[in-house]
């Protein structure tokens, strides 16, 4: 079954996945479903979009980032760490955040 949202608002999310297989298959998906989509693999530019754009009321985030992936160290800043930092930075920001595994 495939939902599709129909609203005038179209929702925005950024995605945050180091595994550029599952980020692209993540983002074709979110996309089918007429959601737009801001796909990311790295952690500090996520931020920075979530922090800039106002508009974006979703983030979708791996818990572990490794750059470069897979076999790079990993991030300074992980998924946990980028919800922490906007809760931290922007109190007042309304959004959502999904953590995956």
């Amino acid at each position: 079954m495939t939902t599709r949202f129909e609203t005038d608002i179209r929702l925005e999310i950024v995605v945050l996945e180091d595994d550029p297989v599952l980020l692209d298959a993540i983002t074709a998906e979110l996309e089918q479903r007429g959601l737009a989509i801001h796909p990311f693999s790295r952690s500090q530019p996520a931020l920075e979009k979530m922090l800039d754009d106002l508009q974006i009321s979703v983030l979708l985030t791996d818990i572990e980032i490794r750059e470069p992936f897979p076999d790079g160290p990993r991030s300074d800043l992980q998924g946990y760490d980028v919800v922490n930092r906007l809760y931290e930075q922007a109190p007042q920001r309304p959004f959502t955040a999904v953590v995956m595994t």
